[in-house]
């Protein structure tokens, strides 16, 4: 049976990249890169470092592609000197927010078991027994 419905690719996932990219000894391949690594899709942050010679990219975007433009555009292949993977502010926060939450309900627990104990043989409960041994 013949299917009509394209299979996509698979997708590779974009993850929050904190890269530095060494800048070839060539100006003009300098001034090329410092031009399209802001404008790539993705990049949030693009700060170049002329004395070391790199570049620090932050941000969402896909590295292949960058790299594979790049060395398109300025003919020699790019050297990646560190690359870090950063979780986002935002699952950070809602795991922090989730380990408050459980702290907050592991006490709230603990005060409720032990309010359970005090009424438990309390007066005012009718479902008390007093037994006398």
């Amino acid at each position: 049976m013949v299917c009509c419905i394209p299979i996509p690719p698979p997708t590779v996932s974009n993850c929050n990249l904190d890269v530095e990219i060494k800048i070839p000894d060539c100006s003009h391949c300098a001034t090329i890169m410092t031009e399209v690594i802001p404008r790539f899709k993705g990049v949030e942050t693009c700060v170049t470092d002329i004395v070391n010679q790199n570049i620090a990219v932050r941000g969402s975007f896909n590295l292949e592609k960058l790299l594979k433009k790049l060395s398109k555009l300025t003919g020699e292949d790019q050297v990646v000197l560190v690359k870090k993977e950063v979780e986002s502010e935002i699952v950070q926060k809602k795991n922090l927010g989730a380990l408050l939450e459980t702290d907050k309900k592991s006490e709230e627990y603990a005060n409720n078991k032990e309010m359970d104990k005090i009424l438990m043989f309390n007066d005012e409960n009718p479902n008390a027994r007093c037994t006398i041994s």
